[in-house]
């Protein structure tokens, strides 16, 4: 009895992780875990393809920001994230201009699709052009920029471990200082959790600190929620196959159903942020 007893135990209180677990999780990322781990999938089909038509092609590339951040830290993508940040060398455009589209997986590429903290951004083009990574165009000399890596910190390239694939990346040493720059001495240990769609970069109600755990605590909500790691197979049109079989017809509709609700999300962030500086501002007056 005494074993049961504590048998029971155990499981009710695995059950109240696992639900404490998969509210945080929802609260980060809103889109539902099914399609959240499709987009996932196809993200990480997106980045083999990149590899594959960028190496073919000559061009050097290497990733950057948040993924780089995840291939160092968990071996691929950080488990809440959903995009995909690579740079090439301003010098290589032309030649990726080039690059034909592959439908129905490759899209094309956009050379000039804006700015981000003073750096243009081109977009290469996937999945009937609903999908995308951020390209950002560096210089050949490489100045050091904070959210952007120098020279010496790049070059000589190296390939890293992303879940299924490999991808090129700054060399190790670079790797440390460039991070460290970006986002902390402590970025080893401690994650700080943001994406597109809670604690956006871009919106007023931005805050670094919102939700800061230690990894450990971190990969605890990750694996009590039941977050899946994508998977990939030994090419990226294998890799697409397998992805639309899996998915179905339902995946794009549902997923700009996602991207519409996102809106909204945002607007309410930034108004409940502005609600909020309203009222610190009446309580000092």
């Amino acid at each position: 009895m005494n074993n049961n007893a504590t048998s029971n135990t155990t499981c009710s209180s695995s059950t109240i992780n696992n639900c404490e677990a998969t509210t945080k999780w929802d609260r980060w990322v809103p889109m539902e875990k099914e399609l959240f781990h499709a987009v996932q999938n196809l993200n990480l089909c997106m980045l083999q393809k990149l590899d594959e038509m960028l190496c073919r092609a000559g061009v050097r590339y290497w990733i950057c920001g948040g993924t780089l951040l995840g291939a160092l830290r968990h071996s691929g993508f950080i488990p809440h994230d959903d995009d995909i940040d690579i740079e090439v060398l301003v010098s290589d455009l032309s030649v990726i201009e080039r690059i034909p589209v592959d439908p129905p997986l490759y899209s094309g590429f956009e050379r000039d699709a804006g700015k981000w903290e003073g750096t243009m951004v081109s977009k290469l083009r996937f999945f009937r052009g609903e999908f995308e990574v951020d390209v950002f165009q560096r210089p050949v000399d490489l100045p050091i920029m904070r959210n952007f890596p120098s020279k010496d910190e790049v070059f000589p390239l190296h390939r890293y471990k992303f879940h299924d694939i490999e991808v090129w990346g700054p060399c190790p040493r670079g790797c440390e200082t460039y991070l460290d720059r970006c986002y902390g001495e402590d970025w080893r240990e401690i994650v700080s959790v943001w994406n597109h769609d809670f604690n956006y970069y871009h919106t007023k109600s931005f805050d670094r600190q919102k939700v800061v755990l230690t990894l450990s605590e971190y990969n605890k909500v990750v694996a009590d929620a039941g977050i899946l790691s994508p998977s990939a197979e030994d090419s990226a049109d294998k890799s697409f196959q397998k992805f639309c079989i899996n998915k179905g017809d339902s995946f794009l509709e549902d997923y700009r159903k996602y991207l519409f609700q996102r809106t909204f999300r945002w607007n309410r962030a930034d108004a409940e942020w502005q609600d909020e500086q309203r009222e610190k501002l009446r309580q000092t007056s």
